[in-house]
């Protein structure tokens, strides 16, 4: 039996597939396609999807508002109390989460738990600030 655990991606137009995720753990309507379908506006190229994370022995979720810019992206907290649930046991959620962000060229990220529902697997009980920068240099170039 092996414990990594699988990403992937629902966006809000499999609703079905967005209920089938939240199946057998404790959310809040935060957590919801429909609520979140109600919320989205359109008027920009923001897209709400549920981050999902699984293996045989455990699954978590967590909503994710995506903004591209350029070829990469940053993402936050749609609103309402969302973050990251989960049930079962969690071991590699947090070695998922930064693989899956990496792959989808993440820059920077806000997520907020909510209160009464956190996830202490991805480390949801702490402050974390990491930095990895990967930007270029400027140039010293004096400009005329």
């Amino acid at each position: 039996m092996t414990t990594e655990m699988r990403t992937r991606l629902v966006g809000l137009k499999d609703p079905a597939a967005w209920s089938a995720a939240l199946e057998g753990l404790p959310h809040s309507i935060a957590h919801e396609a429909a609520f979140r379908a109600a919320l989205d506006t359109g008027r920009d190229d923001a897209q709400c999807v549920l981050f999902v994370a699984e293996s045989e022995r455990g699954k978590a979720v967590c909503p994710v508002l995506e903004r591209p810019l350029e070829t990469r992206a940053d993402i936050a907290t749609p609103y309402g109390f969302g973050g990251f649930i989960g049930v079962g046991d969690l071991t590699g959620l947090d070695q998922a989460w930064r693989a899956f962000a990496r792959e989808r060229g993440y820059v920077a990220g806000y997520l907020a738990q909510h209160p009464s529902l956190s996830c202490s697997a991805i480390g949801a009980d702490e402050e974390r600030f990491e930095i990895e920068p990967r930007i270029p240099p400027r140039s010293t170039a004096r400009r005329g």
